[in-house]
């Protein structure tokens, strides 16, 4: 699974996917339970929501679970295919979800929404991109709709980050990791993902035109809620 520099979505991670992020994201069911609760707040009937980023598909999943009878239509987005494939497998029996594998970065936006999200996914991405795609994410939403984002960000000094990451590599040993997976996760990672301080984030979602709230925030994941304001 691990190659120094080469971390990739492939079969082998998307089939471990749900039960290793939980190893790996502090409170990850808090932060999905989140996100399906602000979906109250801005889910119509009958109304479009893209996953950006949608993994496994289980935040499509929670959220038509909590809503039964609004008949939500959903696109979930990923690069990856066999992350897709799990995703029309947790969603077989919801035949208002279309799965498309392309990249954000050239990805046109059907009709616009009102709930938007990207779940630890604008990391993955090549910072000098984020800017137009997150700009792309705004022009897509109704006015007073939000897209929630999850990242891993940066402390805003080196002695917060070492910390923070001693704190997380604790967090991963309790939850069942050994030092020689971490390491070895940590590797892989090199050059494919690059995560910004909180700040950078919110300046890159204000600067877009969003008003902006922190909704959960430990060790280095911060969530975010970004609302299109009314003109």
């Amino acid at each position: 699974m691990y190659k120094k520099s080469s971390w990739t979505f492939n079969e082998e991670v998307s089939l471990e996917f749900d039960h290793h992020v939980r190893q790996s994201v502090p409170f990850y069911d808090l932060i999905q339970s989140s996100l399906v609760a602000l979906s109250d707040y801005f889910v119509t009937p009958s109304g479009l929501i893209y996953d950006l980023g949608c993994s496994t598909g289980e935040t499509i999943a929670l959220i038509e679970k909590r809503h039964p009878t609004k008949n939500l239509r959903f696109i979930g987005i990923d690069n990856s295919e066999s992350m897709l494939q799990q995703a029309l497998m947790k969603n077989k029996y919801n035949h208002r979800a279309i799965f498309k594998a392309q990249s954000l970065e050239n990805y046109s936006f059907e009709e616009k929404s009102r709930f938007i999200l990207s779940i630890l996914t604008l990391q993955f991405i090549p910072i000098g991109k984020r800017k137009q795609i997150i700009q792309n994410i705004f022009e897509s939403l109704h006015e007073g709709g939000a897209f929630v984002i999850v990242e891993k960000t940066l402390a805003s000094s080196p002695l917060f980050q070492d910390i923070f990451t001693h704190l997380q590599y604790d967090m991963k040993i309790q939850s069942g990791l050994t030092p020689k997976e971490i390491l070895l996760k940590e590797e892989s990672l090199r050059g494919t993902m690059a995560p910004l301080s909180l700040a950078d984030n919110m300046q890159l979602l204000v600067s877009a035109g969003f008003e902006v709230e922190i909704f959960i925030k430990h060790l280095k994941f911060t969530g975010f809620l970004a609302v299109k304001p009314h003109s």
